[in-house]
């Protein structure tokens, strides 16, 4: 009898083991990966698999490992798609730089992106900023609607010192203010247009970008070893529809699909998540998405 018993309590935990690794993420026949990356509805690799054209991602397959890239901005790589509403994403440098002779600046550099519906994540990432006498800003586009967000790096020649934190001397790290959509980030080397020379010739280039809190650690080695092709990591927020509220009126645009799920309004900015109830777990975006543990 025990025997019996046993053999059916592993029948019954395989079973549930098995589920699991079936639970379903996307739309049935739809792509689940590009590369490494985890494609999850209402995300999609195709116009049939995704909510809307919003939250389309392109697939890179020209590369040995297929790179996933945002459709609303080809140029912006995906690297994590969270179902909790956030997407990291990577962004590259902005870089200034000056004649080290004579200390004449090449003048402002700009990256300009635009991610709506979705948004930089305000609490979560920093303008980051390296250079001596360097000033980096990032803004809206509209730069009427929020104040732009500035952090300047200036120079020491206080060679006793471990310059290792980003303080303001070579290195200013800042919080980003507002939610952005479409944004502007700048970087200007030499922003007074100092005829002294002398922090130029060993700090001639001035970098600005934005990078998760906490991906970034400075070193005052990165002035001289750069790598201008860098990018780094962003968290980007995202939402369905505009509220649970408004969503819960009309089932056929109600984006909570599963029976086992909830809609949350998004804490900042419009639109909502759904999110499985507790006790289950999966994709509440999907008619079957949420399953019990």
């Amino acid at each position: 009898m025990g025997v019996h018993l046993n053999q059916l309590l592993l029948v019954v935990l395989l079973t549930a083991a098995a589920a699991a690794k079936t639970q379903p993420m996307s739309k049935p026949n739809c792509p689940t990966k590009c590369g490494n990356v985890s494609i999850p509805f209402p995300f999609g690799l195709t116009e049939l698999c995704s909510l809307n054209t919003s939250f389309l991602i392109t697939c890179n397959k020209t590369l040995s490992q297929p790179i996933p890239f945002l459709k609303i901005d080809p140029r912006v790589r995906l690297l994590d798609i969270s179902l909790d509403g956030q997407l990291h994403v990577s962004l590259p440098v902005v870089t200034s730089c000056v004649d080290n002779k004579t200390g004449e600046s090449g003048g402002y550099f700009y990256f300009r992106f635009n991610l709506k519906p979705f948004h930089l994540s305000s609490k979560q990432n920093k303008l980051t900023v390296l250079g001596a006498i360097t000033a980096g800003a990032v803004h809206d586009e509209d730069s009427t609607a929020y104040a732009p967000t500035y952090c300047v790096s200036m120079y020491s020649n206080i060679h006793n010192i471990h310059y290792d934190s980003c303080s303001g001397t070579f290195c200013c790290q800042t919080p980003i203010q507002h939610r952005l959509s479409e944004f502007v980030y700048v970087c200007g080397s030499n922003i007074m247009q100092d005829n002294y020379t002398k922090p130029f010739e060993s700090y001639p280039c001035g970098y600005t970008f934005l990078v998760k809190d906490g991906a970034y650690d400075f070193s005052i080695t990165d002035l001289i070893n750069f790598n201008r092709s860098n990018t780094f990591p962003v968290v980007v927020d995202w939402a369905v529809g505009n509220t649970c509220q408004a969503a819960q009126k009309n089932a056929s645009s109600y984006e909570c699909k599963s029976k086992y799920s909830e809609c949350h309004n998004a804490k900042v900015g419009p639109g909502y998540h759904c999110k499985c109830s507790a006790g289950f777990r999966g994709n509440p975006y999907l008619p079957d998405g949420c399953q019990g543990l």
